[in-house]
């Protein structure tokens, strides 16, 4: 009997006995693809985009007025390299920014790029030589504009699949829509109250803008992997240098009609200085039906179909 008790007393539990949960497997969360939180990310990705190449499509109306020499003197092509510099500045930065999104610092990127932006217009509001507007306009509202770029972008794919493409469609239409605001607000207020005062009022628009992505924007999912901050796989294949060949000699020349097109209608005769201002908006809101409408189209067209179709189109 008393090996028996003491079998029983082994194999019974006792109450010190501690008993061991099963752990749950992590979960990743799944894509809603629509939804509140979804579409919020859309509206912040819009207000970075507007606030980025939307001021960056604005240059077309600071070459304009630059070249007047109200505020300095220098040749067509020393004034373009202050928007050529702000662009370069957007991707080159975004190559530094990828990494450091990937560890899901977004909010210091967000915080980084209103800084950026916002300080830019203010220290720009200030200018009298070319050189300030360099490191004003062209470095430093480029890097803010660099900071806030690459999150526009990459905090939408986890919130959408099939949508996807209509969701960036969406938010790069803040690039065609800010390309109408602030020209608009920059030959409005040019005359009324200067130069300085335009740049602030810019600035205190795009602070104001900027406010939404701050408090809507949240990352879903952080990457499995942190990229490497130069993968050198990435040179050895094949279609993605293809693609990279063709994004780069597309980028080279579409820009040329934003910075020239208003001062050659001025300069010309063919419309006065402050009609020709509002070119830069008729060239934005046609592109905001081209930044749209071929997202949506892709759901029936698929990519290589649309990309020829949009290529054929703009050749001729």
């Amino acid at each position: 009997m008393s090996g028996q008790a003491a079998e029983d007393e082994i194999s019974s539990p006792t109450t010190n006995a501690v008993e061991e949960k099963p752990v749950s497997p992590l979960v990743e969360p799944q894509c809603p693809d629509g939804g509140l939180q979804a579409w919020l990310q859309v509206l912040g990705s819009w207000m970075m985009i507007f606030n980025t190449w939307g001021i960056l499509n604005t240059f077309g109306d600071y070459q304009t007025y630059y070249e007047s020499g109200r505020i300095f003197h220098a040749s067509s092509s020393d004034i373009s390299w202050i928007r050529s510099i702000q662009s370069f500045m957007v991707f080159a930065t975004g190559a530094l920014i990828g990494p450091i999104y990937d560890r899901g610092h977004l909010r210091l990127l967000l915080i980084m790029g209103v800084f950026g932006v916002v300080f830019g217009h203010m220290m720009l509001s200030l200018c009298h030589t070319f050189w300030e507007a360099l490191l004003a306009q062209g470095f430093v509202v480029g890097i803010g504009g660099g900071c806030l770029f690459v999150p526009s972008l990459a905090i939408l794919s986890p919130y959408f699949n099939t949508r996807l493409g209509l969701a960036i469609g969406l938010a790069a239409s803040g690039s065609s829509i800010g390309g109408i605001i602030y020209p608009v607000m920059f030959a409005k207020l040019i005359d009324q109250v200067g130069f300085g005062w335009t740049t602030r009022i810019i600035g205190f628009a795009a602070l104001a803008t900027l406010l939404v992505p701050i408090c809507v924007s949240r990352m879903l999912t952080k990457p499995g992997r942190v990229r490497k901050l130069l993968d050198m796989t990435a040179f050895t294949d094949g279609p993605f240098m293809l693609c990279v060949f063709g994004c780069f000699f597309g980028f080279a020349g579409i820009y040329v009609a934003f910075f020239y097109v208003p001062f050659f209608a001025s300069s010309s005769g063919f419309w006065s200085a402050s009609k020709s201002l509002y070119l830069v908006c008729i060239l934005n809101t046609g592109s905001f039906f081209g930044r749209t409408l071929p997202n949506w189209l892709l759901l029936w067209s698929g990519l290589q179909n649309l990309g020829l179709a949009t290529n054929v189109t703009c050749s001729s």
